[in-house]
């Protein structure tokens, strides 16, 4: 199966949670408006989207990140959290990721992202919202 149309339909599996602006904590999505919670699993979709396409810089990133991923008979790495923060215009202002091996993947992965328009968040949703994106491995290394 073509990993760049399957890898993303799973990968992005963590819902984006606002995060608490002021406190610091994050809002669990039971306890975060209905608005929000709907507003950020579309965002989770359209993340999912973006890095799953066969643009370039999608793909720049799927092979960045794939270089270090763990031997097939590892567990998957652990899913990344990037925190986006989205304008009044619905594009995306700024990202954030903890600091990955491979310093140009973050920086890809970053570009993938800033700019691109996810439509305006609901009136009062607290930033950023933070993104689970999971990278299973390619499908042909579990073929026999």
């Amino acid at each position: 199966m073509n990993r760049v149309k399957s890898v993303l339909a799973v990968a992005l599996a963590l819902v984006g949670i606002p995060a608490a602006s002021q406190a610091g904590r994050a809002i669990a999505p039971e306890d975060a408006p209905k608005a929000w919670v709907v507003y950020a699993e579309a965002a989770t979709r359209a993340v999912a989207g973006w890095l799953s396409s066969d643009a370039p810089q999608a793909v720049e990133v799927r092979a960045l990140l794939d270089r270090n991923r763990p031997a097939a008979d590892k567990a998957p790495p652990a899913p990344i959290e990037v925190r986006v923060w989205v304008g009044k215009d619905g594009l995306v202002t700024r990202a954030e990721l903890p600091q990955l091996a491979d310093e140009q993947a973050g920086h890809a992965l970053k570009a993938l992202i800033i700019g691109r328009a996810l439509g305006r968040p609901p009136k009062g949703m607290r930033q950023p919202m933070r993104l689970g994106l999971g990278f299973p491995p390619e499908e042909a290394s579990k073929s026999p």
